[in-house]
């Protein structure tokens, strides 16, 4: 209505001014002319000002809508994202957690099977059977050699044949029975030394496992929270561009209508 208003009042004169200089002999010292750009001048200030204030009124508004509701939603995303990581923490450290236990009990088992004890007391019955065997083998064959050697000697050479057999005998079960205790020493320091060794190393493994697995969940985590907030500033860009270009439609369309 302003701008159709606007040209009605131009055309009333220029058609005025037309008029005048027809007869510029009579209106010689009046310039219409430069009279109606005076006052079309300070409408067009007037309303222009109008105009510009309103828009630059809702326009500020806008933005501060804009702004607290990007601000809103970039604090509340972020936020999710931060519990998020608790979350996955909680839930990869049960599952660590659930999966040292599991080694730890198989090691448990494994352990609870080896019966020791009963492994060397089997051995030590063994050796000591064939001890047996061959004590009573060549205690056999002593008496026969003895008996056709010695019978000839008489009672003295008897007692003198049989008193050396004796000391042999014992000294030949003393020395099977101080080697018999040195194996089982060696075995039993073998069994503690290798023992030792297995259990710090399945234990070295155990933790390097479960700090690998530590750095790769947290590399996980850490890369997810990355995607997510590059994924957050390019969407809020994408709206903060379409509106500012909105905007500038809106404002630019002002003296189209």
């Amino acid at each position: 209505m302003v701008l159709k208003s606007l040209k009605s009042k131009i055309a009333v004169g220029v058609i005025g001014v037309s008029l005048v200089a027809g007869m510029s002999t009579v209106f010689a010292g009046v310039d219409a002319g430069a009279q109606f750009s005076s006052w079309y001048h300070g409408l067009f200030v007037s309303t222009s000002g109008q105009v510009q204030a309103g828009i630059t009124a809702d326009y500020a508004k806008k933005v501060g809508q804009y702004t607290g509701e990007y601000n809103s939603l970039k604090t509340s995303s972020k936020q999710e994202i931060k519990n998020e990581v608790g979350t996955k923490t909680t839930s990869a450290e049960t599952a660590i957690n659930d999966y040292k236990d599991a080694y730890v009990g198989q090691i448990n088992t494994a352990k609870d099977n080896i019966n020791v004890a009963g492994d060397f007391n089997t051995f030590a019955e063994t050796v000591n059977h064939g001890v047996d065997i061959t004590a009573g083998q060549l205690s056999k064959a002593a008496q026969n050699d003895l008996k056709n050697t010695l019978n000839a000697q008489g009672k003295q050479s008897v007692t003198d044949v049989n008193k050396q057999v004796t000391q042999k005998k014992d000294s030949a079960t003393a020395d099977l029975t101080a080697k018999i205790n040195a194996a089982k020493d060696d075995i039993q320091e073998l069994v503690n030394e290798q023992s030792a060794v297995a259990d710090q190393a399945i234990r070295a493994h155990i933790d390097a496992q479960i700090a690998a697995l530590e750095k790769t969940i947290s590399d996980y985590a850490a890369q997810l929270v990355k995607e997510n907030k590059d994924d957050i500033d390019a969407e809020g860009d994408k709206v903060q561009d379409a509106a500012i270009a909105e905007l500038d439609a809106i404002a630019g369309s002002i003296n189209k209508k």
